[in-house]
């Protein structure tokens, strides 16, 4: 069951970092566990910590992502 991520980062809001078809593991491994713990994560060329991410938006499809339409939530993250 794939997941796939939408990370807009703070200072640019028109280049997204977008990954798909990962599984829970991939995601916990690529994404959540860096974020939750406070590391920076190289990704598609950006370096992404809690500090300049603004918005994560979290897709999850039981069937093939090619078939159905995808339904967007997203999770606003409040930074102090």
């Amino acid at each position: 069951m794939p997941y796939h991520m939408r990370i807009t980062i703070k200072s640019n809001k028109t280049d997204d970092v977008v990954c798909l078809d990962l599984s829970e593991d991939k995601l916990n491994e690529r994404i959540l566990n860096p974020y939750n713990q406070g590391l920076e994560r190289g990704m598609n060329g950006n370096t992404l910590s809690a500090y300049v991410i603004g918005q994560i938006q979290m897709n999850f499809t039981e069937k093939d992502p090619n078939i159905v339409n995808l339904n967007i939530i997203q999770c606003p993250l409040k930074m102090n």
